[in-house]
């Protein structure tokens, strides 16, 4: 599906994203807060998703994504807006693979898909990545599934890389094994082990 933008530009738009828009009806006339927007776009940052990743499945112009997600913009939209939540619905869970750009937004206190009860809610301040609890999903996901060694493996927190290094380390891997699995190096494994009190293992 091709959208034009105001600027004449032809883009790409995903049929999921399309559908998933049509489901919550008619756009409103008008400009809403853009806070809602900055939220998302920031936690797709979080998950490693770029500003260029982002316009291309969304068809919206890159500027105007930075200029939302910077506070640039005060407000958005309403189309847009529904635009941007839409896709947030369909990847917000799913790690867009540009580590640096996850590891930027962490460092910014920017928060993740996970840190809101209501991304919507304007008097909620969320939790900041540092201080989530580990996500077993994605440490039951290197563990149970083989992390690098499988593929692409999850961007994990140093809390999470922890409980699977204990899960992994109770079933017997080797620090080169939990290395491979984690997507990490042998030394940040044997620093972790050694936080944990976890003997080392040879590799």
């Amino acid at each position: 599906m091709r959208l034009r933008e105001h600027s004449g530009r032809a883009s790409t738009f995903h049929y999921g994203t399309a559908e998933k828009i049509l489901a919550h009806g008619e756009p409103t006339r008008g400009e809403i807060s853009a806070e809602g927007s900055r939220r998302r776009l920031r936690a797709l940052a979080v998950m490693g998703w770029t500003l260029g990743e982002i316009s291309e499945r969304s068809g919206l112009h890159r500027r105007t994504l930075s200029a939302v997600r910077s506070e640039e913009a005060e407000h958005v939209k309403a189309e847009t807006a529904r635009v941007i939540a839409a896709l947030f619905e369909e990847i917000g869970m799913d790690f867009g693979g540009a580590d640096v750009i996850a590891r930027e937004a962490r460092a910014r206190g920017w928060i993740g898909p996970l840190g809101w009860d209501d991304v919507d809610d304007l008097e909620e301040m969320g939790e900041p990545v540092g201080s989530e609890e580990p996500d077993h999903i994605a440490v039951a996901r290197v563990v149970e599934g083989g992390g690098a060694a499988q593929g692409a493996v999850p961007l994990l927190r140093a809390s999470e890389q922890e409980a699977a290094i204990t899960a992994l380390a109770m079933r017997g891997h080797s620090n080169g094994e939990i290395a491979r699995r984690l997507g990490v190096s042998t030394r940040t494994v044997l620093r972790h082990r050694h936080r944990l009190g976890f003997p080392a293992r040879a590799a």
